[in-house]
């Protein structure tokens, strides 16, 4: 696995659920620098203490660092100092083991589940190599953490129950590739964690360094770790190669927007993209992602996406930034009120209906008040005298007398 990115170049019955042996101090190293103050000083309890197997022969009330637990359980190896740690953080292994299985969770880990903080065999306790390499890709992140787990051998400085002043004992790693004495000493080697129980047989976490570039490799169950580690990891120097697909501040794109002046604004990559390519294969290249910005658009606005696509199917990403100012285009501009303009319009023309509704109104009301004064006197003239004016036609009364006989 590569460190930077986590892109894995090689894997074999990866997911397999096994035993972890002490690779299960990754996730107790990886919880103790999370806490942070690796400089309070904690007290050892007699249940730490009395931890078996593998330890840094701590005893009841002896007191020491945080940091110096750190470098008993990653270099030795020590199950004492594990638990001391355990208790430091959370009062109590089960607590801390609850702390353990959480943070396996958070990290997407599928086939992980921790019994205790060391890794001695107990029921359900299990992980996978892929489990594994992601949580110690996950601590090489601190620098505290990697800074100890490259150790050859380090001091550590206690304080035991009653005594005047400190003490020091020297510790050294259980890992042979950072060991000047063993045969199996490695000069690229600069981590990670060894484990061993009869059950999980002999396990490693390796990594290593060349020309800035860092591999991890983690071997379960292996007759001999120190030689299937360095093999990994030779093979993945000799066979790939690290290439930095995007520049940070440095590698520029066009990209398209909507409703600008311009179809398109310059923009530039807010981050970098780095890329494990195979030897004799060529990388694969940025794209501009298919969204689109709208306009305006005012220097360092993130207006997409390149997008690369790694040779496992991972997508990466780095954001671009605008390195120039695209004011709105007029049809833009007309278009975002449109609707506050349409709605103008039509209360103008409701408004202007009313108005004209209305003097219509009021000049058809002027004109039958005029009509009805013309008609009232005549009407109230012949109301008065009952009688007809000379030469007007006779009425119904009339017809009706003539036809009695009436003069």
């Amino acid at each position: 696995m590569d460190v930077a990115t986590g892109q894995v170049l090689y894997e074999h019955n990866a997911d397999a659920p096994r035993e972890p042996a002490s690779l299960t101090k990754l996730m107790t190293g990886l919880l103790a620098v999370e806490a942070g103050d690796l400089d309070r000083t904690v007290t050892v309890s007699k249940t730490a203490a009395d931890t078996g197997e593998a330890s840094a022969n701590l005893q009841p009330g002896d007191q020491l660092t945080l940091r110096d637990l750190l470098s008993a359980a990653l270099l030795p190896s020590a199950n004492d100092a594990s638990v001391a740690i355990a208790e430091a953080l959370n009062g109590s292994v089960p607590s801390f083991v609850e702390r353990m299985n959480a943070r396996a969770a958070e990290l997407g880990l599928r086939e992980t589940h921790f019994e205790n903080p060391h890794g001695l065999p107990g029921a359900g306790h299990v992980s996978s190599a892929r489990d594994l390499a992601v949580i110690a890709r996950e601590a090489l992140q601190h620098e505290e953490f990697r800074s100890t787990a490259r150790l050859e051998k380090a001091k550590l400085s206690f304080r035991p129950r009653g005594a005047k002043g400190p003490q020091t004992r020297e510790v050294l790693s259980t890992n042979r590739l950072l060991r000047h004495e063993h045969p199996e000493r490695w000069g690229l080697a600069d981590g990670v964690k060894t484990g061993y129980t009869k059950a999980a047989g002999r396990c490693l976490c390796a990594s290593a360094t060349e020309d800035g570039w860092q591999l991890l490799a983690v071997v379960l169950g292996c007759t001999d770790c120190w030689a299937d580690g360095r093999k990994l990891l030779t093979w993945g120097f000799e066979q790939y190669r690290r290439e930095c697909i995007v520049t940070a501040n440095a590698t520029m794109a066009q990209v398209h927007i909507v409703g600008g002046r311009r179809p398109t604004v310059r923009a530039v990559a807010k981050s970098s993209i780095d890329l494990i390519v195979p030897l004799g294969e060529s990388a694969p290249t940025a794209r501009v992602s298919e969204t689109y910005a709208e306009a305006p658009i005012s220097v360092g606005d993130e207006v997409g996406e390149l997008v690369v696509c790694r040779i496992d199917g991972v997508q990466l990403s780095a954001t671009l930034v605008a390195t120039e100012d695209v004011p709105q285009s007029l049809l833009a501009r007309l278009g975002r009120h449109g609707s506050a303009l349409i709605a103008a319009v039509l209360v103008l023309a409701l408004l202007g209906a009313v108005l004209v509704h209305g003097a219509v109104a009021k000049a058809v009301g002027a004109r039958r008040r005029r009509l009805a004064q013309s008609v009232r006197p005549d009407r109230e003239g012949g109301a008065r005298d009952g009688q007809r004016e000379p030469g007007a036609a006779p009425g119904a009364e009339d017809r009706r007398r003539t036809r009695s006989g009436a003069a």
